[in-house]
């Protein structure tokens, strides 16, 4: 990974002294990369490690006026969201399904994301999303988990039922309820 020279990201901004930029960063797990948009459409991107304290420090560097920072919403979390707004960077947190996608096939790559979220979010085409509390978001989590494993059984019992079906065994009485007796059953019959 290219390492970023601050220096030449505040030359990029140096005659826009106070005036309003906005950032569109890519998230991923190793690395962001992350587009700066200037008033008179300029766009200069980078990438950095996924390190939420540094960006943090590079953006509050910068001798301009923040509009956002804007990412997209995904496994990473919602870290770098409070990260940026604990040192009061304004940021808006997109959902994917709702950011504009081209209706043709074109490349896509990091550093076209990163600008294409900085371009959105200036021209405000993009509608935050909130950013939940660290609890609300374990919360979430756990739902989601618990989802995923009460799924995961659901489909383990429609597998052993379409196994009795193809086998033309009929099923024990008492497989309706998949309690203790039901499972002791199954394990007793005979393929």
């Amino acid at each position: 990974m290219a390492k970023l020279k601050v220096s030449s990201v505040h030359r990029f901004v140096e005659a826009f002294r106070g005036e309003e930029i906005w950032i569109g960063v890519d998230v991923h797990k190793r690395s962001y990369s992350v587009g700066l948009l200037r008033p008179d459409g300029m766009v200069k991107d980078w990438t950095c490690p996924a390190d939420n304290q540094a960006l943090v420090g590079t953006i509050l560097s910068l001798p301009v006026r923040l509009g956002a920072v804007c990412y997209e919403a995904g496994p990473t979390g919602f870290g770098l969201a409070r990260a940026l707004e604990a040192e009061g960077i304004p940021v808006v947190v997109a959902a994917p399904s709702r950011i504009p996608r081209p209706v043709a096939a074109t490349n896509k790559t990091d550093s076209l994301d990163c600008r294409k979220l900085a371009e959105w979010v200036a021209s405000g085409l993009i509608r935050p999303i909130a950013i939940p509390t660290e609890k609300e978001e374990a919360f979430r989590s756990l739902q989601r988990r618990r989802h995923q494993l009460t799924d995961s059984i659901r489909k383990v019992k429609q597998r052993i039922r379409a196994l009795f079906l193809s086998f033309n065994i009929s099923e024990p009485p008492d497989i309706d309820h998949w309690g203790k007796a039901a499972v002791a059953s199954v394990s007793r019959i005979e393929f």
